[in-house]
């Protein structure tokens, strides 16, 4: 079982009602321990699940801002700080340890003016000895509850510029190509995940028939 300690510091102390709402709408299915200071407030718990969709709710409560890896240079007033860490003892599914444990924080940081970054849609993953290519494909899309335009991503990782009819990630309305982006790589992980034990199994036969 793979469990993420998250941590939330929310440093302006007017936002914690925002926060514990959020929190609360989003259902985590863990304690969620509270600490107050002089200057701000600290959140944790422990979850199975990385809590991506959290990331996306606080960054619609605060339009203005972004969430940042890197602060750059010059000071800039962190409303939020967000951690994410797994234990590198944790497993997969399939009982293996984790190559790549999460250990990161972002920083909810006033939306700068910057240039567009460009992303290629094809995915490299390396399983074993063979190189696997994904394909994350981007489509505009209408929330007809609220009139909302985003972007959604079509639920196909297999081949460049599937038909629209394929069909698209649920739930998922991304307000930039680059949020969406980001959740279509998380979907190939998960995918590559199940093609390298596939990979594993077809290596392992064809290891015993070398044998015969």
């Amino acid at each position: 079982m793979i469990e993420t300690y998250l941590n939330l510091t929310v440093n302006r102390k007017t936002d914690i009602e925002l926060i514990q709402g959020l929190l609360r709408e989003h259902e985590i299915k863990a304690p969620i321990v509270i600490v107050e200071f002089e200057d701000r407030y600290e959140i944790n718990f422990t979850s199975e699940y990385e809590q991506w969709e959290l990331e996306s709710e606080i960054l619609k409560a605060f339009p203005e801002y972004e969430f940042t890896q890197s602060l750059g240079k010059g000071r800039k007033e962190i409303r939020i700080e967000f951690s994410r860490q797994q234990s590198s003892l944790s497993s997969d599914n399939w009982g293996r340890p984790l190559e790549n444990p999460i250990n990161e924080t972002k920083y909810l940081v006033k939306r700068s003016q910057h240039k567009i970054i460009k992303f290629s849609p094809q995915v490299k993953v390396l399983l074993g000895d063979t190189d696997e290519f994904y394909y994350i494909n981007i489509i505009g899309g209408v929330d007809k509850v609220n009139n909302r335009t985003g972007y959604l991503v079509l639920d196909d990782f297999r081949e460049f510029d599937k038909d629209k009819e394929t069909g698209f990630l649920k739930n998922e309305l991304h307000e930039t190509p680059m949020e969406a982006f980001r959740a279509g790589v998380r979907q190939i992980n998960y995918l590559a995940e199940s093609d390298y034990e596939e990979y594993l199994k077809v290596k392992k036969r064809n290891k015993r028939k070398k044998k015969k």
